[in-house]
């Protein structure tokens, strides 16, 4: 009767060590599969302004947990001319403000508080989802109560 049970014992804790090797390879292969690779993604702001007495600044906020960020805001004018900002990187689970006056003064200083300067923005960065980036355009009246909250798609 001993025998028996050792060799029941034995058989059971063979078969468990192929099942946990046959799992653990099946899991693995699974975890290659459904690994998404970074692909390029784009949100659209409608508007942002940047004409005598109106700021504009941009909210951008990291929804990923453990990794960085790196997103490019483009201003678009109403005329078609397109400037692209300085990439920001946004650290995991945070939220960055981008000045638009700031940085529209280093690649067109010429537009800074000129009539005619607004547009849309689109904000555009890599990442496995689209919903990596959340990301707002706040136009505000310069001394004034108003402002929009506007968010981008």
């Amino acid at each position: 009767m001993p025998k028996f049970i050792v060799v029941c014992l034995l058989l059971v804790s063979l078969d468990g060590r192929t099942l946990a090797v046959d799992i653990t390879s099946k899991l693995a292969k699974a975890k290659e599969t459904t690994i998404k690779k970074p692909t390029p993604h784009e949100l659209m702001a409608p508007y942002w302004c940047a004409e005598p007495g109106w700021h504009t600044e941009f909210q951008l906020r990291n929804n990923l947990l453990t990794s960085n960020l790196t997103v490019t805001p483009v201003l678009r004018l109403s005329t078609g001319q397109e400037y692209k900002l300085s990439a920001v990187t946004i650290p995991a689970g945070t939220v960055t403000n981008v000045d638009v006056m700031t940085e529209l003064a280093k690649v067109a200083p010429q537009l800074v508080h000129k009539p005619g300067t607004f547009g849309s923005a689109s904000f555009q960065y890599s990442s496995i989802s689209t919903a990596n980036l959340y990301a707002v355009a706040m136009v505000h009246m310069d001394g004034q109560p108003i402002g929009y909250h506007i968010d981008a798609a």
